[in-house]
């Protein structure tokens, strides 16, 4: 039974900004916005007693599209509208080039969540909507759910997809 969500932030709890074609992070207050089914799909979590985490990739921060206040605006807002404590929100700040172990698909931020909070990997999922997303789960063995999006590719290997997040079930 899971007893812990870990939800990516960018597609899964807002909705991702369409840039040049591919899809990106909002990189301004007026450019975050939740995704609808979000409060519902969170509501339902948090009457099952499950806790919620967040483990998302900014690189935007090193590249200087993302201001730090922006990215703490981000976070305060997510943590008050979806009653996540702000310490369950976990951020990567580093790009490509830093070769950081937290940036995903390194499993990092995953493996930090569960070491600070004490949690069981078979009580723990993933809910993501990339590859990065995919391999960083994969690779430490934890339940994964691929969010199946507009923007996104169908996994090769065999992996839970969800068309909604309302498809989650635990």
């Amino acid at each position: 039974m899971m007893k812990n969500v870990i939800f990516d932030r960018d597609g899964i709890i807002n909705e991702v900004v369409i840039r040049n074609g591919i899809p990106s992070s909002p990189w301004k207050k007026k450019e975050f916005h939740f995704r609808d089914e979000i409060f519902e799909v969170v509501d339902k979590i948090h009457l099952q007693g499950c806790q919620i985490f967040v483990a998302s990739n900014q690189p935007d921060i090193s590249r200087g599209n993302l201001l730090e206040s922006d990215l703490n605006y981000f976070n305060e807002l997510i943590s008050s509208r979806l009653k996540i404590p702000s310490k369950n929100i976990y951020v990567c700040k580093h790009d490509n080039h830093h070769k950081c172990e937290c940036r995903k698909p390194k499993p990092g931020m995953l493996k930090q969540i569960l070491s600070d909070f004490n949690l069981r990997i078979e009580e723990t999922c993933f809910v993501g909507d990339s590859f990065k997303d995919l391999e960083a789960a994969n690779s430490i063995g934890m339940n994964f759910f691929y969010l199946r999006t507009c923007y996104n590719d169908n996994p090769k290997n065999n992996v839970k997809m969800i068309s909604n997040l309302k498809d989650l079930q635990f």
